[in-house]
């Protein structure tokens, strides 16, 4: 019992304060006249927020801790319940008791989980503040919501039991709904409810796809842990060739749900849709936070099937496929768009397919390169949500358009040069990270002397370049064609009455104001740090690649031995 308590300190803390949250939540949902008076609102609220962020800094804590004294880890997990106890059994089936397993791999992967989920919070918390204006709620369910998906996210994590999975995907997603339909920015706007009505039905169906797939599992091994599969396939092995095709056609169910979770080709129709109604900061949620982490668990799953590759071929080349119908259908939309959440939307399916290609080769060398290009990718988007929410701060406007980012980016050279820097990385142009990560890519394909998909590769990064300098031309260059914008607070002049209710869902069309840009306040600074900070990373890591390859053996070892 002691030993649980030390091990998930931190789960236990978080769940905790979760309960508190939602205590105080209902009392002041049931006192009228402490809901009227935004006074206390405010208050509690943001000591919410930084509950949240000490809570958070914990864990971070923690983590760097057990990282650092991995000795001690490797001491204390073997020998303990944690780490999964295998034993056979006379009726020729394996079975463990593990529900999570707390690693060096895991925690490493919840490190990346807590930093993530840092900036995502600093961003939300900067974001509530312009939002919130006179006449609005502070909903305080907010906070613990964000640490409700953080808590199931760590153990979406740790565990290694697909029922267990299966709740943390879906208390992850219940979680994110709710937040999908607050109207955080004005209450009569529908189309949030619209995003999470359609993220709710595409969840419900890979739910259900991903139960289907469990059902299989658990009649075929009698056991749904993933750490006794391969221990299966490995005791009887005839057996498992005589399962093949049914094991196989499970496998394709389960990692088509997994790929419809993610949003990638052919399973994207929802993507664009809900990136588009969600309210800016819940899109950064989706983007930065839960997608990130649901590609950190394929780890996981690939490291267990990498031992058994023979018997999983299928699964290789479903992630091929998907990779490449992502790369083609992400590039070719993302052409005709002029919104900058459709452009996010099928930019990051783009991406994402480059992702599964590297899992499809089912090389160390390709995971090493989707990890890089996964690490990027999220940099590269809390780059994008700074300067969307920079812009936000200082013109007091939700943007709609790609060249509605020229209002700031045209009166601002060190924005501009710090926000091309990511883009050029991202469209594979040396001497820039993004560069590597495509490199390392392509010589994974040349190590198999696969030529076809080389070539297709070679080809849809340099039509990514070519989209990336469009986006440049657009944004900062092209004349402003849409005048068309979301205003966030009363602005004189701008014919908006934040207090009525027949207004509040409409568009208002504004013309820019000249300089608007310049005016930026002293709030906006360490924004601004952690937008050229991590812009520079780009610039960083590509005039030094060597950084690189330094953490490829690190990283091959936790994916090896943990």
């Amino acid at each position: 019992m002691l030993y649980f308590l030390f091990n998930f300190f931190e789960e236990l803390i978080l769940t905790l304060f979760i309960l508190v949250g939602i205590a105080v939540s209902s009392f002041f949902k049931r006192q009228t006249h402490y809901l009227t008076d935004l006074f206390y609102q405010k208050k509690v609220f943001y000591l919410f927020f930084r509950c949240t962020y000490l809570l958070l800094l914990v864990c971070l804590l923690s983590n760097l801790w057990i990282i650092s004294n991995f000795f001690y880890l490797e001491a204390s997990v073997v020998d303990s319940l944690s780490l999964n106890t295998f034993y056979y059994q006379g009726n020729n089936q394996p079975f463990g008791t593990t529900f999570f397993r707390k690693d060096l791999f895991t925690v490493f992967l919840n490190l990346l989980l807590t930093v993530i989920t840092l900036f995502f919070c600093f961003l939300f918390y900067e974001t509530h503040k312009v939002t919130q204006g006179r006449g609005q709620t502070y909903y305080l369910e907010v906070p613990v919501i964000l640490l409700t998906i953080f808590l199931a996210l760590k153990l979406f994590l740790y565990a290694y039991d697909l029922m267990l999975i299966v709740i943390t995907l879906e208390l992850t997603a219940f979680s994110t709904i709710i937040l999908l339909s607050l109207p955080v920015t004005t209450k009569a706007n529908i189309f949030p409810f619209e995003a999470a009505i359609k993220y709710f039905v595409f969840n419900a169906i890979a739910i259900s796809l991903f139960l289907f797939a469990i059902g299989g599992y658990y009649a075929i091994y009698k056991s749904i842990n993933l750490l006794d599969f391969p221990l299966f396939q490995l005791f009887e092995p005839g057996f498992c060739y005589e399962q093949l095709e049914t094991v196989a056609l499970l496998q394709f169910i389960f990692f088509s749900a997994y790929l419809l979770k993610l949003g990638a080709a052919p399973f994207h129709q929802w993507v664009p849709d809900v990136y588009e109604g969600a309210e800016l900061t819940m899109t950064a949620l989706l983007v930065v936070l839960v997608g990130p982490v649901l590609n950190l668990k394929a780890f996981v799953f690939i490291k267990l099937l990498l031992p058994v590759f023979d018997h999983h071929y299928l699964l290789f080349n479903l992630f091929l496929f998907c990779g490449i119908v992502s790369v083609i259908i992400g590039s070719v939309n993302a052409f005709t768009q002029t919104r900058i959440k459709r452009f996010l939307a099928y930019t990051g399916i783009s991406h994402l397919g480059y992702i599964l290609i590297s899992f499809g080769t089912a090389t160390y060398l390709g995971f090493f390169a989707s990890f890089f290009y996964l690490f990027f990718y999220i940099t590269m988007n809390i780059v994008f949500f700074s300067l969307l929410l920079i812009t936000r701060k200082t013109t007091g406007m939700t943007l709609i358009f790609l060249n509605h980012l020229k209002i700031l980016l045209n009166d601002h050279f060190l924005l501009f040069v710090f926000f091309v820097i990511p883009l050029l990385s991202f469209a594979g142009f040396p001497p820039f990270a993004g560069f590597f990560s495509k490199f390392f890519l392509l010589v994974a394909f040349v190590d198999q002397q696969n030529v076809g998909f080389l070539i297709l590769l070679v080809f849809y990064i340099v039509l990514s370049a070519y989209l990336y300098l469009r986006f440049i031309k657009v944004a900062i260059f092209e004349k402003l064609q849409y005048q068309v914008f979301i205003p966030l607070r009363t602005f004189s002049g701008s014919m908006i009455n934040q207090n009525t209710d027949t207004y509040q869902r409409l568009q208002t069309t504004l013309q820019p104001q000249k300089n608007l840009g310049r005016n930026l306040s002293v709030h906006n600074h360490f924004l601004f740090l952690v937008f050229i900070l991590n812009s520079s990373l780009f610039l960083v890591l590509g005039f030094l690649p060597t950084i690189c390859l330094v953490f490829q053996q690190p990283l091959l070892s936790l994916f090896l031995f943990y």
